[in-house]
């Protein structure tokens, strides 16, 4: 019984092999397109951390990825980062945070193939407020901004 269950099982699959339409294959000397070349553009993104925290979290890290992916076959001329904290401006010990958080931030655009030829940091404070004006959101006060200037060409 199991071998005539196999024989009418094997000459379903066959049948329905057959039924399938041939799909075409290109010919041989067909010209096919060239990829298109990498949108090598000057880009801008803004990292958050919590209070205190040097590591990337896991939404930095993936905007980093992409930003790598991105630049694939573009040559990262340099890299200005602008770091703001509102603990900097505590005592020399949170400032450190700040200058951890641009390294945090380098680390990993080094890690994703993004080597400029140039570096920049700038590390801003977090003023208090005048009476009367709104106080910055504090994750705001908590960011690394990374400015990239972009050519076509070898790189990443």
């Amino acid at each position: 019984m199991k071998v005539a269950l196999y024989r009418s099982a094997a000459a379903t699959l066959v049948a329905g092999l057959i039924a399938l339409p041939m799909v075409a294959q290109p010919a041989p000397n067909a010209t096919r397109a060239a990829a298109a070349p990498p949108a090598c553009e000057n880009t801008e993104i803004s990292l958050y951390f919590q209070a205190y925290e040097t590591d990337l979290s896991p939404q930095s890290e993936r905007v980093i990825d992409e930003l790598g992916n991105q630049l694939t076959g573009c040559h990262v001329a340099s890299v200005a980062v602008s770091v703001l904290s509102e603990e900097a401006h505590t005592d020399e010990d949170a400032a450190n945070l700040s200058e951890a958080r641009a390294d945090s931030v380098m680390t990993a655009l080094l890690s994703n193939g993004i080597e400029p030829a140039n570096f920049k940091a700038d590390f801003g404070r977090v003023e208090a407020a005048s009476a009367g004006a709104v106080p910055m959101v504090e994750p705001m006060a908590r960011r690394v901004s990374v400015a990239l200037e972009v050519r076509p060409g070898y790189g990443v």
